[in-house]
């Protein structure tokens, strides 16, 4: 058995026991999505590798590490993947996989009895979705204790370790895998930012395209808004903007996982051995919500993620209600996004092109933009009323123009920037 077939068995084991959880907690429960099962198999990396005693289990030939990249970004955050190829000695880039990906290919050459995970499909608002039902039982560990890959006490850590996350929701798993410091946080808010960068370029080039007769297709335009929207999405809620809004912020759930787990550890009945191992490898692993959202390195990307986040929202949800666009996914897809929020959105852009990069504060929150006495500038009185839109008295070249320009301002003015700070501190 290779290394990543047995350490997905071992993912699979820990899902499992997560899942048995949530549904007796829950009572409905038909599987767990892609994005938590794949933060909480991190969660479980973070947590394996700051176990005690790891020099003499290595030594014992245990199971000490996961074969695996913890930093691989993705949109929903940092992932855990696979080296699927390296070439030792060469300048060329390993490439990765994602550990959940893997373990679907495992699946697809292994017996009914030997599957990992189980998909079940689903309609919801989002569209055709899929949840994952985790298969691997206690007895499927069996080689790799005779193998002495694993020992009794990795099987507690592991059944344990498993129950108390089942005591987190999504939110609250997906918050706590894929933040641990300062550093992984403000690198992750980036990554979400210059695929916001990408998606806006490909949606203003499409939007153009549509004014002139050139592209026809307004399922790409609505693909271009929508993702447009949702990486600034997660940018913002990565940033842990205050106050809260009905998307909610990885601070709060973040938070309220380490809470739920110190707590869940304290009072389970595991034995004493377990429960300080448990406590001792989360302390390690994970620094306190404070230190992370309080770092200047996460504090100075706020304003850019927010700034991103309230132009996306003017854009993709004034379009969204044009006739040429009922007909597209955007309407299911932003259905949550009301037309008070998008005009709300609206005289929140029409404040962020009037704040240069010096000028905003270093720890931002939207109350501030509230507080400041702006003179419109030239840009902000050109933008479009999402109303002019709605009822015909301004046109689509009438709103795309000034609001291209916006959004190019945006990206040159406080996005770019922090990607290639961000540049020079990784050479």
């Amino acid at each position: 058995m290779s290394r990543c077939h047995a350490a997905a068995i071992v993912f699979g084991f820990f899902l499992r026991k997560r899942y048995e959880v949530l549904r007796k907690r829950e009572g409905v429960c038909e599987g767990l999505t892609k994005f938590d099962a794949d933060k909480s198999m991190r969660l479980l990396d973070k947590l394996w590798e700051h176990r005690r005693n790891k020099a003499p289990r290595e030594r014992q030939g245990r199971m000490v590490d996961f074969p695996v990249n913890r930093d691989f970004n993705d949109k929903h955050g940092h992932r855990i993947a696979y080296a699927a190829a390296s070439e030792p000695g060469t300048a060329r880039p390993v490439l990765f996989r994602p550990v959940l990906q893997v373990m679907q290919c495992f699946d697809e050459h292994s017996t009914l009895s030997g599957r990992l995970l189980t998909q079940v499909d689903q309609e919801t608002l989002w569209g055709h979705v899929s949840v994952l039902r985790p298969e691997v039982s206690a007895a499927a560990l069996m080689p790799l204790l005779e193998c002495r890959a694993l020992d009794n006490s990795d099987v507690f850590f592991l059944e344990n370790l498993g129950e108390v996350c089942g005591e987190l929701d999504d939110r609250e798993v997906i918050a706590i895998g894929r933040h641990e410091n300062a550093h992984a946080t403000a690198e992750s808010i980036l990554w979400e930012l210059r695929r916001w960068t990408e998606w806006a370029i490909d949606a203003f080039q499409a939007l153009d395209g549509f004014i002139t007769g050139s592209q026809t297709n307004t399922n790409f335009i609505a693909e271009a808004l929508w993702q447009c929207w949702s990486f600034a999405l997660e940018a913002k809620k990565k940033a842990a903007l205050v106050p809260d809004d009905v998307y909610g912020s990885d601070r709060r759930f973040y938070d309220s996982a380490e809470e739920k787990l110190c707590r869940a550890v304290t009072v389970s009945g595991m034995d004493a051995q377990t429960k300080e191992e448990i406590l001792h490898s989360l302390k390690s692993a994970q620094r306190p919500g404070c230190d992370i959202w309080g770092d200047p390195r996460v504090t100075t990307l706020r304003f850019a993620a927010f700034s991103c986040w309230a132009f996306s929202s003017y854009m993709a949800g004034a379009i969204r209600d044009m006739t040429s666009f009922t007909e597209t996914l955007l309407v299911r897809r932003l259905a949550s996004l009301s037309k008070e929020e998008v005009r709300d959105a609206f005289r929140t852009v029409q404040r962020c092109v009037q704040v240069a990069r010096c000028q905003r504060p270093a720890d931002f929150s939207p109350q501030w933009l509230t507080t400041q006495s702006f003179v419109p500038c030239e840009l902000a009185t050109r933008l479009v009323r999402p109303d002019a839109l709605w009822d015909g008295s301004s046109n689509l070249s009438e709103f795309v123009a000034p609001c291209k320009e916006a959004g190019t301002w945006l990206m040159n003015e406080h996005v770019e920037p922090e990607i290639q700070k961000l540049r020079v501190q990784e050479a």
